[in-house]
């Protein structure tokens, strides 16, 4: 099982951390791509039931992003008013679901949260409580995401917002595209493992907001770019490996 340490820190959304409605703009776009695959996971599933790890209660985003399935949370306990509550705490180590009892199970932007050495573990467990497979997404390691990570970290310090969450990025290491590749493997189950968000696109948005955010822009005009940069996203072709800041695992099962 994984170690007590797995989780330290862990967030749910690292770039939502603020007053000031810094978003993180591909967030719905990703959203929309796992949506997708766990359309594509369920399609002969008589329950529509999706687990997502590492979540919160969030009806808005089941009812944009998730229609017609009922989707519920599993995290860790949270000290923070931002991130609001999962429907299911668990310790972080423990998977309190039986084999095979989940529909599909996603985990969104959590792996990289995750201790290096137990990441294979967890993938391993959502795997194990899925009954037909499971999607997640996470940042990719690549010298050009670094940077665009310790850039952001510099903006972030120019206007006074935190960025633990990223730090920890820097510390743990994000997952290679070999090591998942490696593990999609090691399951003996059909997967797919694709680059999703384009790098330079995501973060040039964030670069933005944070500049109208040192203007003292309100909450509306921030969130409008948002809408905005969102669409730009969402008009992107999904990048290839040299320009993805993100990728998405997919592993089938009882096919």
């Amino acid at each position: 099982m994984p170690s007590p340490d797995t989780f330290i820190g862990y967030r749910a959304h690292p770039l939502v951390s603020n007053p000031g409605d810094i978003r993180q703009y591909s967030a719905p776009h990703h959203y929309r791509i796992i949506s997708s695959e766990v359309d594509k996971l369920l399609v002969d599933s008589a329950s529509k039931i999706i687990l997502d790890v590492g979540g919160y209660k969030h009806p808005a985003l089941t009812q944009n992003l998730f229609p017609g399935l009922e989707r519920f949370s599993l995290n860790i306990p949270s000290t923070e008013k931002i991130t609001g509550n999962p429907d299911v705490i668990y310790d972080g180590i423990n998977f309190p679901f039986a084999d095979e009892t989940i529909p599909a199970v996603i985990a969104v932007d959590v792996l990289e949260h995750v201790s290096p050495i137990d990441r294979q573990t967890f993938i391993e467990e959502l795997v194990r409580i899925s009954q037909k497979g499971i999607v997640i997404s996470f940042p990719v390691d690549s010298e050009a995401n670094k940077k665009h990570e310790e850039v952001l970290i510099e903006g972030r310090e120019r206007v006074g917002l935190p960025h633990a969450s990223i730090d920890q990025h820097q510390i743990m290491g994000l997952p290679t595209r070999e090591f998942i590749e490696t593990i999609g493997k090691d399951t003996g189950l059909p997967y797919q493992l694709f680059p999703a968000t384009n790098a330079s696109v995501a973060f040039s948005c964030l670069q933005e907001q944070l500049a109208a955010f040192l203007k003292q822009s309100d909450g509306n005009t921030l969130r409008q770019m948002t809408i905005e940069r969102e669409a730009l996203l969402a008009a992107s072709p999904l990048p290839t490996w040299e320009e993805a800041y993100r990728a998405i695992l997919v592993i089938h099962k009882n096919r």
